[in-house]
């Protein structure tokens, strides 16, 4: 495969180098002008952008395992249309099967404080309903759902976490919940497969999948195609150290480490913070204390396993920092253990950032995040109140020396969605340059996946991952759309509308 007329100046070329010559799957040469001659298939880049195929660092295509059984609330405007798309479904999907909802997202959604069980049940549906909010810490359940989730051998543990008077459940008991749910081992695979689909129209060439069981992983083995994806097992308990170990994978389907969650989220205020969310006296949960995590992280070090550890609210992210200090961190060279989203640092900050860097974990953030919500009327403003612009601090984290990667969390999917977070943050100090931003999005995406000599760049010898972004100027980059994408030398999406406006040609 040939690339020509390409413009690679953002992929770290500012000279004159426009020609990318593959051989199999990797890069074997980067000139300034092709051959006389060249082979097939050859792709006209026509001036337009091409970066390194983008690594979401954090993402969840298991959200779509349920995909034949899902509605997708992300554009519900109110929460009568949440109630009529659920029917609609059932009208599809026929008596007794199960609906689940996704990326509801209360913050956009009128009336959303009226969504509870007695809501779902006034539906008449004899279907069991269990709709997730967008960050999948929090779901509502009707009362078939919440039946069989009463039923399940792990209710006594996840008793406090279940309401069965509003239908609202959140945290560890949606994950049961989400096990519960009745579909064919084929669905799933066919619903993973559309969202590695999804990721590969928006220019994702390499994916993280951050929360999955050993069965999950077996259904991504089987779904992945055209990418790569590093799984990230569920902690569970220490035996999931031996279960992370017996797991096999593929040349597309990696293990890659285990998942821990130190606390929830802000839109389901379970993240845990030091002051109470705006208008409340909530404060959230801390699910892993530091002498857990410190625990946790020596075994981890013992057995060379990476470690990836959510938290969000600041008193979890001081946990989670004060248990790597407490585990050795500063002495274990390279190791790479990950500390996902820390949208909030403790104060005072720059203490928090210095101690952070001296544990040598990597600060994997979701600047969609400042895209969908850093206003005063989106959810940060509404759990915040006035200090609702001190999250996210990128800019901040990269001024400390700190590795700083970027994923999406799947809220939504979409680097270049993201890349608008990172670099127009309503807080000055804390926005990136576009150069920054997308290295989060590439080569330090690979390095935190220890790929680093052959993921992430555009060189000789690497792999051919590329996008091809519809834009030639870096000022119309945060609303390009994607041409083309390639891995391993081959070309995994093409847009449809780039036949009819001859960017891309095939010969």
């Amino acid at each position: 495969m040939q690339i020509i007329n390409a413009d690679l100046k953002l992929a770290g070329f500012p000279g004159a180098s426009n020609y990318i010559r593959t051989d199999g799957s990797q890069i074997a040469e980067i000139g300034t002008s092709p051959p006389s001659a060249m082979s097939s298939p050859i792709i006209d880049a026509r001036g337009r952008i091409v970066l390194p195929g983008f690594i979401d660092s954090h993402a969840h295509l298991l959200m779509r395992e349920f995909d034949v059984l899902t509605v997708d609330l992300k554009d519900a405007r109110d929460v009568d249309e949440i109630i009529s798309t659920v029917a609609d479904k059932a009208g599809q999907l026929g008596r007794g099967r199960w609906i689940v909802g996704i990326n509801w997202d209360d913050s956009k959604i009128a009336g959303a404080e009226k969504l509870n069980r007695e809501l779902l049940d006034s539906t008449g549906l004899s279907n069991p309903i269990f709709l997730q909010r967008v960050c999948g810490h929090a779901a509502f359940l009707n009362s078939r759902a919440t039946a069989a989730l009463c039923a399940s051998p792990y209710f006594g543990e996840i008793e406090h976490l279940v309401s069965r008077k509003t239908g609202l459940i959140t945290e560890t008991a949606v994950h049961v919940m989400r096990e519960l749910v009745e579909i064919a081992h084929e669905e799933r695979v066919l619903g993973v497969g559309r969202a590695i689909d999804e990721a590969l129209a928006l220019g994702i060439t390499t994916i993280c999948e951050m929360h999955a069981t050993p069965y999950q992983f077996e259904i991504i083995r089987e779904a992945a195609r055209d990418i790569e994806v590093f799984v990230y097992l569920d902690y569970i308990s220490d035996e999931s150290f031996d279960a992370f170990r017996r797991l096999e994978g593929s040349s597309s389907c990696h293990p890659a480490g285990l998942k821990l969650v130190a606390d929830g989220s802000i839109g389901a205020r379970t993240a845990a913070v030091s002051r109470p969310f705006h208008g409340t006296d909530e404060r959230g949960m801390l699910l892993l204390d530091r002498e857990k995590i410190a625990r946790i992280a020596k075994l981890a070090f013992e057995r060379d396993c990476q470690l990836a550890v959510h938290a969000i609210g600041d008193v979890a992210v001081d946990a989670v920092i004060r248990g790597y200090e407490d585990a050795g961190a500063a002495s274990v060279p390279d190791h790479r253990h990950r500390l996902e989203h820390c949208e909030l640092f403790p104060e005072p900050q720059a203490d928090s950032l210095s101690r952070l860097k001296k544990t040598g974990l990597i600060a994997s953030m979701q600047p969609d995040f400042v895209t969908s919500w850093a206003h005063a009327d989106g959810l940060y403003g509404e759990r915040f109140g006035q200090n609702w612009a001190i999250t996210n601090a990128f800019g901040a984290i990269e001024r400390a020396g700190i590795l700083l990667v970027f994923g999406s969390d799947s809220m939504p999917i979409g680097p270049v969605y993201g890349l608008r977070g990172a670099i127009n943050h309503p807080h000055e100090e804390f926005c990136l340059s576009l150069s920054d931003a997308i290295q989060a999005y590439t080569a330090r995406g690979a390095f935190a996946l220890s790929q680093e000599s052959r993921l992430g760049q555009i060189r000789e010898r690497m792999d051919a991952d590329f996008v091809i972004l519809d834009c030639s100027n870096e000022d119309d980059l945060l609303d390009a759309e994607v041409i083309a994408t390639t891995k391993a030398g081959r070309i995994v999406y093409q847009a449809e509308h780039s036949r009819d406006v001859d960017s891309v040609t095939r010969s």
